[in-house]
């Protein structure tokens, strides 16, 4: 398996694609696969009455047929909350987007590519979930056919959807995917542990207090798929709660708790943050925090930091007595 297919390469492709600059070595007829398994996903459209419910899907309808319009990509594929249709306030969207391969040697296309998340993709995300706090995955033939299920398991795209009806065909890999959730799990476990480093510098904001929980929720993940199980954050969620982690599955419970009354955001930091991303701006991920970092709430910080956050905390140092 070649390097540019470990989750480290793949990030330096996502991050070259969306800031529309040089990648280091990439390949399109050079690969040796070496697949051990099959698996197929099999994405449907939306039905009517559910189209209807999502106030964005003909927006994002319409900026996807641009893209395939310009031959940039070909599909996009909806997962997480709004694919299996469990949203509520705290959910943030979860995109595959599947490449046309033409953007990786052609110049020009690459360029209207970038063009494209900054100027359609990313305020529109930010429409729908204003503390979105983490961007795309993507697809695209090659990595398809020497898939590395530490970008994210295919299990992920069993409820989800696509905009135009796709069925591929992902050939996983010999990988070293244990190796990889075991390191994130223990570096999340310090992370979420040192919380004012890597969290809430700028204060206990709804947007920090956000990241916070979704990254412990992707612990009982990790847990799982360090023994080589594969299966969906909802379904190590739950797992754990059955065990005999019992801090974990109070912090599991909190945490849900908050998710699921968690308040609508204000549209305005939406719109702002989508509008900032538009700007050619020397670090504008930094003036985004910042901005982020406006927004309080001062209820939703009471109520994480007497109910959610030292169980949380018990919870990462039960579960790291378990590794």
């Amino acid at each position: 398996m070649k390097d540019y297919y470990s989750v480290k390469f793949y990030n330096e492709i996502c991050s070259s694609l969306i800031n529309n600059i040089p990648l280091r070595q990439y390949s399109l007829n050079n690969t040796n696969y070496y697949a051990y398994h099959n698996k197929k996903i099999f994405l449907s459209q939306l039905d009517n009455i559910t189209q209807r419910k999502l106030w964005f899907y003909s927006r994002l309808k319409k900026t996807t047929e641009r893209a395939i319009k310009n031959k940039l990509i070909f599909d996009t594929i909806i997962h997480g909350s709004y694919g299996d249709d469990t949203y509520t306030f705290y959910s943030d969207i979860e995109l595959t987007i599947l490449l046309n391969e033409k953007i990786f040697i052609d110049d020009d296309k690459k360029r209207l590519f970038s063009l494209w998340i900054k100027n359609e993709m990313l305020p529109l995300v930010y429409r729908i979930d204003p503390l979105q706090h983490h961007g795309f995955f993507f697809l695209w033939n090659e990595l398809i056919n020497n898939y590395n299920e530490s970008i994210i398991p295919v299990c992920a795209y069993e409820k989800s959807w696509s905009l135009f009806s796709k069925t591929i065909c992902l050939r996983t890999t010999e990988t070293t995917i244990k190796n990889t959730n075991r390191i994130n799990l223990k570096l999340t476990i310090q992370k979420l542990c040192e919380s004012q480093k890597y969290f809430f510098k700028f204060g206990y904001t709804p947007y920090a207090i956000k990241r916070y929980i979704s990254n412990f929720f992707m612990l009982p993940v990790y847990y799982y798929q360090q023994n080589g199980l594969l299966i969906t954050k909802r379904e190590a969620l739950k797992k754990i709660q059955q065990s005999n982690l019992l801090k974990m599955s109070d912090a599991i419970y909190a945490a849900s708790k908050m998710r699921d009354s968690w308040p609508m955001p204000p549209k305005w930091l939406g719109i702002v943050r989508g509008e900032i991303r538009k700007m050619s701006i020397v670090n504008i991920s930094k003036l985004d925090l910042a901005l982020v970092s406006i927004y309080r709430d001062k209820l939703l910080k009471r109520e994480f930091q007497k109910f959610v956050f030292s169980k949380i905390i018990e919870g990462c140092h039960e579960l790291k007595d378990e590794l």
